[in-house]
């Protein structure tokens, strides 16, 4: 299955939602900016590898959750 921008951008919302976090604090966590994580969340912009590692470090799960190839 190949990356589909939409569901990391939904994942991404959910994961920010569920854990009462606001992009901002998801930016300083992953050393970027609050600007970025908007686009990636609005699919205008797709992340690095290591960004996405980033996150999916932070919020604990696994890089095929958050980029839709598994559904756990």
């Amino acid at each position: 299955m190949d990356f589909d921008l939409k569901d990391f951008s939904y994942r991404l919302t959910v994961l920010l939602d569920e854990c009462n976090m606001k992009q901002k604090d998801l930016a300083e966590k992953v050393g970027t900016t609050e600007v970025t994580i908007s686009r990636y969340i609005n699919g205008t912009r797709v992340p690095r590898i290591d960004v996405v590692a980033k996150i999916a470090s932070v919020f604990n799960v696994s890089l095929d959750y958050l980029l839709g190839i598994s559904d756990f």
